[in-house]
């Protein structure tokens, strides 16, 4: 099934510390009956908890997903054996049994600029939760949140309105997603709304799109055979699976932009051969052609539909800047850069690409990266080479391209003068030749008008075939890429190497996927 080849869902799950016991049993019902329901609702992908395992909720909410067969991920805000000073009792118990049930347990990282204390810790553990997870489960019974604090109501305001204390990472990764609320009566007490009401917080709609498109990615994966060329990184869980969900996403691709081309192609070929039907039909008075122009017509509609039905075009372009994110994160992690492709994507991937900035944050959970390596010659020279392979490449495709549409172009020319020459001097416009009839005039003119417009509309069809390759906009990418390997190789901000190319394969989307197949070529 390429299990691992997939991106996780990742739910996390914040909440309060002091759930009286008659609440805890109704709670963990209905936050397991909820993760059974969106599980049922994208079947095709795997599904991780992120939470901080803090007493009361967290663990609540931990136990509820063990149960319905998600997997666990801890993000403590300090070491364990620190972090088991807050437990006593039972809920030391469950911590500990919880721990030991996790895949993966690692220590938040400081998001924002480093202050002291326990509070400062528990904001960032929580803060991380909310950054990496598609969907928040807030146990909360709706109280405000206080500015720079550290408890569920200020986790739930960051998850939907931002709120960092760091302006600057504040305004990179503005806040999105879905906080689904579980009211809950604080031992403490506390006004709630009436229990058993789940309420949705937050951009629904948006999130569902994205988890759809990511299940719909995941059921890809599942029928195709992937490969990469990324190197192991065994040690680094993290890199592995940005490792295997890049290799999926980059064949895919690979064979997504083939069936592209093959469709643009048939839709190309069929419409010239409507266009020299319906000549023969209207010049030749062959009406049998008027059957091959409705076989025609039939194709091209079914081609059309083909084409929206495997969404090749839209997978070709949405799963390759997938794979190109990917390959950045990857070699930042492997320098031992803390940096995620998600904080520095183009605006336009936001709005447009939702889902993959969301595939990029969910692949990323784990611990910082540590044990940097040299990057030079795996990512900067060894780009820098497939640039300058490539746009040698692009550029004998060009050439040749651009001499089979002059050469049809010439053609059709040549065409149109032999008419122009046939009447003025056979025709009658300064000559009248004797040396064909009225018949031999109608029937040389016939051919001539099927072969000027059969020629004109090669011409017109292979002009639009080659230019929706765009292989003009693409040496421009190769050139600009090629540039910006070279000055990388004096340089040492890779930060500053990623965002570009993030935005170069942003560019490439933009003018890419206004080259849909279609009818109206």
């Amino acid at each position: 099934m390429n299990e691992d080849r997939k991106i996780p869902i990742v739910v996390g799950a914040v909440g309060h510390r002091d759930i009286t016991k008659e609440e805890s049993e109704r709670l963990r019902k209905e936050v397991r009956d909820y993760l059974c329901g969106i599980r049922r609702r994208y079947p095709h992908s795997p599904f991780i908890l992120l939470t901080n395992l803090a007493e009361g909720a967290d663990q609540i909410c931990a136990e509820a997903a063990l149960e319905e067969g998600c997997q666990l991920t801890a993000v403590l805000p300090m070491e364990p054996d620190e972090y088991k000073k807050d437990f006593q009792g039972e809920a030391l118990e469950r911590f500990q049994t919880l721990l030991s049930s996790a895949s993966e347990v690692f220590t938040a990282p400081r998001t924002e600029p480093v202050s002291n204390g326990r509070d400062y810790l528990y904001r960032q553990a929580g803060i991380y939760v909310a950054d990496h997870s598609q969907i928040l489960l807030a146990v909360w019974d709706g109280s405000p949140a206080k500015p720079g604090g550290c408890g569920t109501a200020e986790i739930v305001d960051l998850k939907i309105n931002g709120n960092l204390q760091d302006p600057f990472k504040d305004r990179l990764r503005p806040a999105s997603g879905t906080v689904v609320q579980f009211p809950a009566m604080r031992a403490s007490g506390s006004d709630t709304p009436e229990t058993g009401s789940v309420v949705i917080h937050g951009e629904e709609v948006l999130c569902r799109k994205i988890l759809k498109q990511t299940d719909l990615f995941n059921q890809d994966v599942e029928t195709e055979e992937t490969f990469t060329d990324l190197p192991e990184e065994k040690e680094d869980p993290v890199m592995e699976r940005i490792r295997k969900v890049y290799g999926a996403a980059d064949s895919i691709s690979v064979r997504q932009a083939k069936k592209y081309k093959r469709i643009l192609a048939s839709i190309s070929i069929a419409a010239t051969l409507l266009t020299i039907a319906f000549l023969l039909y209207d010049e030749m008075m062959l009406y049998w052609m008027i059957l091959l122009c409705g076989i025609m017509l039939l194709f091209l509609f079914l081609i059309n539909s083909l084409s929206k039905k495997l969404q090749c075009h839209r997978k070709y372009l949405e799963y390759r800047v997938l794979a190109e994110g990917l390959r950045v994160q990857f070699y930042l992690r492997m320098a031992g850069c803390s940096a995620e492709v998600s904080d520095h994507v183009p605006f336009a991937f936001r709005t447009d690409l939702p889902w993959t900035v969301s595939a990029f944050s969910a692949l990323t959970v784990g611990p910082e990266p540590s044990d940097p390596k040299d990057v030079k010659d795996a990512w900067i020279r060894a780009q820098r080479v497939y640039h300058e392979k490539a746009l040698e490449l692009t550029r004998k495709k060009d050439k040749r391209n651009g001499r089979i549409v002059k050469c049809a172009l010439i053609i059709a020319i040549i065409a149109y003068l032999a008419a122009v020459v046939f009447e003025l001097f056979f025709g009658g416009i300064i000559l009248r030749s004797a040396l064909f009839s009225d018949q031999g005039l109608d029937l040389c003119r016939t051919i001539l008008k099927i072969l000027v417009g059969a020629l004109s509309g090669l011409t017109l069809f292979a002009a639009n075939y080659y230019g929706k390759l765009s292989l003009d906009e693409t040496i421009g990418d190769h050139e600009r890429m090629i540039l910006l390997f070279k000055l990388a190789e004096q340089e040492n901000d890779l930060v500053l190497l990623a965002r570009e190319e993030l935005a170069e394969n942003g560019r490439w989307y933009a003018y890419q996927s206004m080259n849909k197949p279609e009818i109206s070529l």
